[in-house]
């Protein structure tokens, strides 16, 4: 013969079971929601390095342009001092032709100085623009980081409310079957 009270411990421990599985998943959801979440954060952190190289790499790119500024200055003053030193030795003053060759002289050095200036804000801007995109992506990619976290942990819940309230569905539906046999 088959008592209530023999399948009452087998049905407990099912639903005991049943119950444990579904709180380790949703576990198991919350820590890998969390994971996403520190990989996202990290790959936030890498960014923003990447951003301050790029943030370095444009004042370096200042420095140069500055630098070369200063050679193109030295060299226009060599050029004109050894001019000026030529036509001295030729016993010329600075008047007339020697006067017009040491403006055209001039001229051209300003020139190379206004397009190196140039070129060096453009390649700085450009630095600098590519350093604030990768800055936004850090921000953003953080940003994912702490939603990833949120939407991880409240799906593993609703998941776990969800397989107790299966459980619980099944429970109170379930209709337990006795054979009970009468002896002759």
């Amino acid at each position: 013969m088959t008592f209530i009270a023999d399948i009452l411990p087998a049905a407990s421990t099912m639903a005991a079971l049943s119950t444990a599985a579904a709180v380790t998943s949703a576990g198991l959801g919350v820590a890998g929601a969390q994971q996403a979440a520190n990989a996202q954060r990290m790959q936030a952190r890498v960014q923003q390095g990447q951003s301050q190289q790029q943030n370095f790499a444009a004042d370096q790119e200042t420095l140069r342009g500055f630098q070369q500024s200063l050679a193109l200055r030295e060299q226009l003053s060599r050029v004109l001092a050894a001019q000026n030193a030529r036509y001295a030795g030729a016993g010329l003053t600075l008047e007339g032709t020697p006067e017009t060759v040491a403006d055209a002289a001039k001229t051209v050095a300003e020139r190379e100085l206004a397009l190196n200036n140039a070129n060096t804000i453009i390649r700085r801007e450009q630095l600098k623009t590519g350093a604030n995109l990768l800055a936004s992506q850090a921000d953003a990619t953080g940003k994912g980081a702490d939603f990833t976290s949120w939407t991880g942990s409240i799906g593993a819940g609703i998941n776990l409310f969800d397989n107790l309230d299966r459980q619980a569905a099944r429970r109170a539906g379930q209709t337990i079957n006795v054979n009970v046999q009468q002896g002759n």
